[in-house]
């Protein structure tokens, strides 16, 4: 029996395939490269047809849950000065309400922000509630944060 080297591997001649007996190995080896080249030839367009739609949803999912996490921290931040400002020794449930709602405005994240003021007499609490920026036209992703602070001397 003889042995021809196939590729990587030696194999027999009963092994070979009938269109290849009378190949050298180099002749058997670019026969076997360009089979398989025909057959997965345009095979990459599929994938990409596939993979990219895949791939651009979760970039976009990725940039919105960051667009909301920025949202709710500038939220965060505008109900506590609010807050903080209400609250101090000079200040009123509406001072905290309008430094909220000035947070909100310089910082020109998100939409349709809407701040309320609770008072209950011992303390002050801001409550900024809206939507944070949306890259996904139709979607609302909602916000809402609240900060309470004691009133310091009334």
């Amino acid at each position: 029996m003889m042995a021809v080297m196939y590729g990587c591997r030696t194999v027999g001649r009963s092994q070979m395939s009938v269109r290849t007996q009378g190949l050298d190995w180099r002749a058997q080896r670019s026969f076997g490269r360009s089979q398989l080249a025909r057959r997965t030839q345009g095979s990459v367009s599929v994938e990409s047809v596939i993979l990219m739609p895949l791939f651009l949803m979760a970039l976009f999912a990725i940039l919105q849950a960051s667009l909301w996490v920025h949202a709710s921290a500038v939220a965060q931040a505008a109900a506590e000065d609010g807050a903080r400002a209400g609250s101090a020794h000079d200040g009123t449930a509406e001072y905290g309400q309008q430094m909220a709602m000035s947070v909100l405005t310089q910082r020109a994240v998100g939409e349709q922000w809407a701040v309320s003021v609770e008072d209950d007499g011992r303390s002050l609490t801001i409550t900024v509630t809206g939507n944070a920026t949306s890259v996904i036209p139709g979607l609302l992703v909602p916000v809402q944060e609240s900060a309470t602070m004691p009133w310091e001397l009334r």
